[in-house]
């Protein structure tokens, strides 16, 4: 049994799906975390343990700009106590930033750093003092995994190791057309899966909704908006004032055990992100057969075959966003097409067993 000490977010999904999948594959399992545990998810998991270490909210989501993230060093002796009981034979930092940093004060041998986006995108380029924290961290894992190509291209900037892409894959069977009754029967539904901040981009989505409902006068369109963050009122404000907030639902957090309902309910997913890594929504759109629309920015572009899969637009130009979405509404066998096209390229690229299967394999390449 391969011994893992995980230094991670026990409560993103993506945490936990490696952890209850690692162990079905003879891992036993111990995360420890700085979040406050909120996910009951292992509970029924003997070869799981979690150990928290929660910091107030003020203090650990702060901006990674400040300077306050140093604190994450006042639990070292701990997470050295933990290697100590726990002998791990891998320690993998899931965020190359804060857990990265804890990883790599403990000098452990078999340290793997996994680049997740903010991490690489932002964090370093703060000040020259993050810029040094972060390549001290990289510097001391023996492996580097990125999400991306982009991410995996970023990292020459602060390390001449070379990153092994392993993208959060999905699961494939969950992500696929279910027969569930649709909420918004007659009506043709255009929506986004994404936490309501700057970045993301859903006032541009907005703008674009507006411009369609120009263009198709009298056919029953909705928006809807699946996500919560601290941009609601500012963008339920620009929805009045457009004059189309009778035709968008903000319907808030949906739980992971249900966002595939959701996915079900739209005829067309946009993505119109500022800034992103990686598009984990746009490859569970992808695998439920939904045309996508994407910004080309970050790692989004990795996500979409434009013109087979879905559509690449400029960053920030929502009138070409809505020149494409009024392309699929009026041709429902183009959406058919390109909803069919997309459930076959995440099953070819972004499997999650097969993603798995590269993690262990490369576990299993550390402990040669």
């Amino acid at each position: 049994m391969i011994k893992l000490l995980l230094l991670a977010d026990v409560n993103s999904p993506h945490t936990i799906k490696w952890a209850t999948n690692l162990v079905k594959h003879n891992y036993k399992i111990t995360i420890f975390t700085l979040s406050e545990i909120e996910t009951k998810l292992f509970d029924n998991f003997t070869d799981i343990k979690v150990i928290s270490h929660h910091f107030n909210s003020s203090t650990f989501l702060s901006n990674s700009g400040s300077f306050k993230k140093i604190k994450y060093l006042t639990v070292l002796s701990k997470l050295k106590n933990v290697i100590n009981d726990f002998k791990p034979d891998i320690v993998h930092a899931h965020f190359a930033s804060s857990y990265g940093l804890l990883g790599a004060l403990t000098g452990f041998k078999n340290f793997v750093i996994s680049l997740w986006g903010q991490d690489i995108m932002l964090f370093p380029t703060h000040s020259p003092i993050h810029k040094a924290i972060f390549k001290f961290n990289l510097s001391r894992a023996k492996v580097i995994t990125a999400t991306s190509k982009s991410m995996a291209e970023k990292l020459k900037d602060y390390s001449t190791k070379k990153a092994f892409i392993i993208p959060f894959g999905i699961d494939i069977d969950f992500f696929n057309i279910l027969s569930t009754e649709r909420p918004y029967n007659g009506s043709l539904v255009i929506g986004t899966v994404k936490n309501l901040e700057e970045k993301y981009g859903i006032d541009l989505l907005i703008k674009a909704f507006k411009e369609v409902k120009s263009i198709n006068n009298g056919k029953d369109l909705k928006l809807l908006i699946v996500g919560k963050g601290s941009k609601e009122e500012e963008l339920k404000k620009l929805s009045f004032e457009l004059g189309i907030a009778d035709d968008i639902s903000f319907n808030g957090y949906v739980n992971p055990d249900e966002i595939n309902k959701f996915h079900n309910y739209m005829d067309i997913e946009v993505y119109l992100s500022r800034a992103e890594s990686f598009g984990v929504s746009i490859i569970e759109a992808s695998s439920c057969r939904k045309p996508v629309i994407v910004s080309n920015v970050g790692g989004l572009p990795e996500v979409v075959v434009n013109n087979e899969t879905g559509f690449i637009v400029e960053s920030e130009d929502y009138k070409s966003a809505a020149e494409k979405i009024n392309s699929l509404i009026v041709n429902a066998e183009l959406r058919k097409e390109m909803g069919n096209s997309g459930r076959e390229f995440v099953i070819n690229n972004y499997n999650f067993e097969s993603n798995l299967k590269e993690m262990i394999n490369l576990y299993k390449s550390i402990l040669q």
